[in-house]
């Protein structure tokens, strides 16, 4: 079973695009920088990407659920949003 669970700040301004035509209707990719220095491309899709543009930004903290693509991006299907007042949930 490919899944992981990766827990990292994200590190640039989030990439938001619709796909006109595709598989898809919406992508967001960014970037995730994980506690031993590595960094991650992240991309979802549709609701989560929407989800993912209209609240997280530049150095949230997050915990993703996702999968390793072949390109080596993680396609995420959850997503954990901490902040000071708890932990907001997207995704199964």
């Amino acid at each position: 079973m490919n899944e992981c669970f990766l827990l990292g700040t994200i590190i640039n301004k989030v990439n938001f695009r619709f796909a006109i035509g595709g598989k898809h209707d919406s992508i967001i990719e960014f970037e995730l920088k994980l506690e031993n220095e590595s960094v991650i491309m992240v991309k979802a899709y549709d609701k989560l990407a929407d989800y993912c543009y209209q609240n997280i930004t530049e150095n949230n903290l997050v915990m993703i659920r996702g999968k390793l693509e072949s390109d080596f991006k993680i396609d995420m299907s959850e997503i954990y949003f901490f902040r000071t007042k708890g932990v907001k949930e997207f995704g199964k």
